[in-house]
């Protein structure tokens, strides 16, 4: 892996860790579960961060792709970035 993308996952990490702890006053890995993912990858599309849509996307593949990796290396149980729905569709329990 390059330094420079090295560098692009450390700082999608540092934005997750700031808003976990302003948010939820949660700390990584422990705090992260799929629904608060679900929470931050809304947060991340939001108009309130400034963050283009390419941007964001960009933001949760990242993401995703370091906790694959700690999950392969048994470094965590499960990747709560898989299965995320997309934006705009709606979780419906009794589809």
């Amino acid at each position: 892996m390059s330094a420079w993308m090295m560098k692009e996952i450390e700082r999608e990490i540092n934005r997750l860790r700031k808003w976990l702890k302003t948010q939820h006053q949660l700390s990584l890995p422990s705090g992260l579960d799929a629904e608060i993912a679900m929470k931050y990858r809304n947060w991340i599309y939001g108009d309130e961060n400034g963050l283009k849509h390419s941007t964001a996307s960009k933001e949760i593949r990242y993401l995703s792709a370091a906790w694959s990796a700690a999950e392969r290396q048994q470094l965590i149980r499960q990747n709560p970035w898989v299965n995320l729905l997309r934006v705009g569709e709606h979780y419906c329990k009794y589809a």
